[in-house]
């Protein structure tokens, strides 16, 4: 069999659209919860703190990047799957060959004009090369460059406040008060990373 079954393409096409949304929503929600918690080490009132203002970033980040795949969803289309027969000469000999030729599903065609069953193959729309190319810069740089930097510089910026927090809390407390407070009480369990 070279070509699938209508329901498996239209699963594969569904596959492909729901993988690129959630790992782009995964991504953003990474970004902001970076953001969030660079927030909260500046003001512990901050608004960003709230439940309401964390639920209402979630679903506009999901609603933002749902209409921002549209368009890869648009791009692909699933054909029909026919094998062609071609004859290809090299030296003066004849070889057989079989080549893929995909003809778009059209809905004038019914199903019980072929004698032989349907297979079906996903592609992309081959007539429009702009939208292709559109297409993969708003996928390489919207759903991915952009939240990957903006990962990179709240982490940093993160990283940063903790370090310069962690220098003013050594500075507030002499040696000997340290050592103290270290018998009496919890460590703070607060890792850079985190």
């Amino acid at each position: 069999m070279e070509g699938y079954t209508y329901t498996w393409m239209l699963y594969l096409q569904c596959h492909v659209l729901i993988t690129i949304a959630l790992h782009s929503i995964t991504l953003y929600l990474g970004a902001l919860l970076a953001f969030i918690r660079w927030q909260a080490l500046g003001d512990i009132h901050s608004k960003w703190l709230l439940p309401r203002s964390a639920w209402l970033a979630f679903f506009l980040c999901t609603i933002f990047v749902v209409i921002i795949c549209i368009p890869t969803g648009l791009l692909h289309h699933i054909y029909v799957y026919t094998p062609a027969e071609t004859t290809t000469t090299i030296n003066g000999t004849i070889i057989e060959t079989t080549m893929a030729r995909a003809i778009e599903l059209s809905t004038t065609t019914p199903a019980a004009e072929f004698s032989k069953p349907l297979y079906y193959t996903l592609d992309i729309d081959r007539e429009s090369c702009t939208f292709f190319k559109l297409n993969l810069w708003l996928n390489a740089i919207i759903l991915k460059a952009i939240p990957c930097a903006l990962l990179l510089w709240f982490t940093i910026a993160l990283m940063t406040k903790l370090r310069t927090t962690d220098e003013k809390r050594n500075y507030l407390y002499s040696k000997s008060f340290r050592k103290h407070i270290k018998k009496t009480t919890v460590p703070d369990r607060t890792t850079y990373i985190l």
